[in-house]
């Protein structure tokens, strides 16, 4: 079932993923809406509903963020982030021309495993 608002765009990012204290590797974005993006990267030790730590390159930029895994397959994982940070989101909104019609309030992470 399909629960993204925003629109998606192909836009590949470096991204670098970390969880449980462990860092796994930077992998490549495949789509990226505003709230969150599909990564990547083949078959990680991460389910749905872990939180994982995530750090989004895009030129000299660098965005630092918690996302919580939506949907896992062989191919990599859907995020959603669960961060708001303005100026990840100005870049998301300005730089990549995808529009965010709202803020989500941050979900509780404790019910959602740490990072």
């Amino acid at each position: 079932m399909e629960h993204r608002y925003e629109m998606r765009k192909p836009i590949e990012l470096s991204v670098e993923i970390a969880a449980f204290g462990r860092w796994f590797g930077r992998y490549r974005t495949h789509d990226v809406s505003y709230s969150g993006m599909f990564i990547e990267c083949h078959l990680l030790p991460v389910y749905t509903n872990n939180v994982v730590k995530l750090t989004v390159f895009h030129g000299a930029s660098r965005f630092e963020m918690r996302a919580v895994v939506i949907h896992r397959s062989n191919r990599g994982i859907g995020v959603m982030r669960l961060d708001y940070d303005e100026d990840y989101a100005r870049f998301v909104m300005d730089e990549l021309g995808l529009g965010g019609p709202y803020i989500v309030d941050e979900l509780p992470v404790a019910a959602l495993g740490g990072v």
